[in-house]
C-alpha cells in the first residue's frame, strides 16, 4: 500500500534545478507549491491514496509519464548513492543539469528503460539512472492554488443595499458613524465599507470616487449626491423606481424616501457607480 506524506520546506532551484523535500512525517501528503513559497497554514492531513502509475516510456522520451491525479506530481525518490547528475536525456552521455547528493529527495514522474524521469523547477523532466534512486512508497501532491470569485457591481450594490435597511430608523446624529446614530455620508461609507468599497468620510470627497452616472440611467445601489445648501452636502443609495435611502436630518433618522419630492428632485446633482 502507498503511504502517503504531509510535509512543508520544499525547495525549488532555479530552472534545471530539482525539486528538494526537507523533514517529513507520516500520515499525511507531501504538498508542494511550484512557486516554492510557504502557505500561511499547512494542508490537513489526507487519507492514503494510490500512487501515479510509472510507465515505461520509449527511448529518448521527453515527456515521461504524467501523474494520474490533477493534482499529484509523482512517486517520492531518494537518492541512494552520490553525488549524481540529473541529465537532459535517459543516456549516460547526455548533458547534466546539475548534480544532487545521497539522501536528496526526488520526485519521480516516469520511467524510461533503466532511467527515472525526475520533475525539474520549470516542469520539465531530468533523468537519474533507475540504479541511483530508491522508489519510495509516498505520493507527491502539488498544493491546490485557492480561486477568488469576482464579484460583480451588482453584487456589491445588493449587498450594500441590504445593508443600509439595517439601519432604518436609526436616529440621525451629524458625524455619526453606527447604529447608535449616523449622518448621511457615515451611513454610504458604512454600507459600502462592509463591501469591501473604500470610501472617503464627507459627502463632497465621496462624489469624487466612482463612475460618473447619468441621471437618466440610475441603477440600484447607486450613490446619489444632492447640493442643498452647497455643492454635495447631502447623499444616499438609490434603491429602484425613483426611491432611495438616507440618513435624513429633517426626518431625524435613516429612512426611504422618493426623488420626486421637490427637496431631493431639483437637488440631485451626481450619481456615482462602484
Amino acid at each position: 500500500m502507498i503511504r502517503s506524506l504531509a510535509t512543508w520546506g520544499a525547495i525549488l532551484a532555479v530552472a534545471g534545478g530539482w525539486l528538494g523535500i526537507g523533514p517529513a512525517s507520516a500520515d499525511g501528503e507531501i504538498v508542494i507549491r511550484l512557486d516554492g513559497r510557504k502557505p500561511a497554514e499547512s494542508t490537513p492531513a489526507k487519507t492514503t491514496a494510490q500512487p501515479p502509475a510509472i510507465n515505461a516510456k520509449k527511448a529518448g522520451s521527453s515527456t515521461g509519464t504524467p501523474a494520474t491525479s490533477p493534482t499529484a506530481l509523482g512517486r517520492l525518490g531518494r537518492v541512494k548513492q552520490g553525488p549524481i547528475s540529473i541529465r537532459l536525456a535517459p543516456k549516460a552521455g547526455s548533458r547534466g543539469l546539475i548534480q544532487v547528493v545521497k539522501g536528496q529527495y526526488l520526485v519521480v514522474r516516469g520511467q524510461t528503460g533503466s532511467w527515472y524521469a525526475v520533475l525539474m523547477q520549470n516542469s520539465t523532466l531530468g533523468y537519474v539512472p533507475q540504479s541511483s534512486l530508491e522508489l519510495l512508497d509516498y505520493n507527491v501532491t502539488k498544493l491546490a492554488q485557492p480561486t477568488t470569485a469576482r464579484v460583480t457591481t451588482a453584487q456589491v450594490n445588493l449587498n450594500a443595499i441590504r445593508e443600509a435597511y439595517r439601519y432604518m430608523g436609526v436616529k440621525y446624529v451629524w458625524g455619526g458613524n453606527g447604529f447608535s446614530g449616523v449622518d448621511c455620508s457615515g451611513l454610504v461609507k458604512n454600507c459600502f465599507s462592509a463591501q469591501g468599497v473604500k470610501l472617503p468620510r464627507r459627502a463632497s470627497h465621496q462624489a469624487r470616487v466612482g463612475r460618473v452616472v447619468p441621471l437618466d440611467q440610475l441603477q440600484p445601489g447607486d450613490r446619489l449626491y444632492f447640493s442643498v445648501k452647497k455643492q454635495y452636502d447631502h447623499t444616499g443609495i438609490y434603491l429602484g423606481n425613483g426611491y432611495f435611502i438616507h440618513a435624513s436630518s429633517s426626518r431625524g433618522k435613516v429612512a426611504v424616501d422618493h426623488l420626486s419630492k421637490k427637496l431631493y428632485g431639483t437637488n440631485l446633482t451626481a450619481a456615482r457607480r462602484f
